[in-house]
């Protein structure tokens, strides 16, 4: 196949997802959806030179266009975004004791055992076998400690 034929293929099943997912949640319009509509091309994100060639766009109205489709109220609506948010960023919704965990030692050339990541919230290790564990932030600096019970869940 080449460079082209891929192209073309890729822009084909884009459109047919499009089509696919128009079929699903019609609704396109009222005050939610017009208002991202409007806000997001105020900022520029509809064009090709915006964020990821534009698909940003498209892909939060669809967002949108699922949440209108679920007719959310005020308070469901609220508490819906609070949980999307939360999960799409990979945040735990109940504390974490860290007892949910894997070995992450070959990954890293380290002996087995040895590293420890928390399965609950991939930010957190432990070199201790669990004793004491630390999170990192995105540029992989420890950023917080702290000590829980470990079980290791391969």
């Amino acid at each position: 196949m080449t460079a082209s034929e891929a192209d073309f293929a890729i822009a084909a099943l884009n459109d047919l997802r499009t089509r696919i997912f128009d079929q699903l949640f019609p609704n396109n319009d009222g005050n939610l959806y017009n208002h991202a509509v409007r806000e997001m091309k105020l900022a520029g994100l509809d064009l090709e030179d915006s964020d990821y060639d534009g698909d940003l766009y498209i892909d939060v109205l669809q967002l949108v266009r699922v949440f209108v489709c679920q007719g959310h109220s005020g308070g469901s609506a609220a508490r819906t975004l609070e949980l999307l948010c939360k999960l799409g960023q990979y945040e735990t919704l109940t504390p974490n004791d860290h007892s949910m965990n894997k070995d992450v030692s070959g990954h890293v050339d380290k002996p087995d055992g040895s590293l420890l990541q928390d399965i609950r919230d991939s930010r957190w290790f432990s070199e201790d076998g669990g004793k004491t564990w630390y999170s990192v932030d995105g540029d992989g600096h420890k950023v917080g400690t702290t000590t829980a019970p470990a079980t290791t869940n391969t």
